[in-house]
């Protein structure tokens, strides 16, 4: 499905790279899976560990996307219980520096966060903590000095 933005660009999303690009590995896991398999062969439990939050179900549907995309190749031993493992394929390990480049500029973003950094640590600033007016409008309780809430200090 084509994006809004490009009904006002000449781009058809068949043939835009950038929208193939994130068609791909714009998975909620597709990534971190890449990443997992840059460091080599891993099976499907290794791959798991490495995934803490994803459920089997959505694991399993993103390793289908991936193999049919021809990111990774799927390999099945015949034996009991079964043995699967997934590794990178020539396409999917073109993805490596890519992924560089996506931890550089991460990095970068977890440093600005860091106290001294131009965002404070924990949050980033929102338009309502520079704007009292504009917090109350949205709902947001304002905290006094003390930290309390104005409805705690009555």
């Amino acid at each position: 499905m084509a994006s809004r933005r490009l009904d006002k660009k000449d781009c058809d999303p068949a043939h835009c790279p950038i929208e193939v690009a994130l068609e791909v590995i714009g998975g909620m896991w597709k990534v971190i899976v890449v990443r997992e398999l840059l460091t080599g062969t891993k099976r499907y439990s290794e791959l798991h560990r490495g995934l803490r939050h994803a459920t089997h179900k959505m694991l399993a549907q993103q390793l289908r996307q991936l193999e049919r995309d021809g990111i990774i190749n799927r390999k099945v031993y015949p034996q009991v219980p079964p043995k699967v493992e997934y590794s990178l394929t020539p396409l999917g390990l073109a993805l490596g520096p890519l992924l560089d480049s996506m931890g550089d500029w991460g990095q970068r973003v977890i440093d600005r966060r860091r106290p001294g950094g131009r965002i404070k640590a924990g949050r980033a600033a929102t338009r309502s903590d520079a704007d009292p007016s504009r917090a109350q409008a949205l709902g947001l309780r304002q905290r006094s000095q003390s930290g309390a809430s104005p409805r705690e200090s009555r």
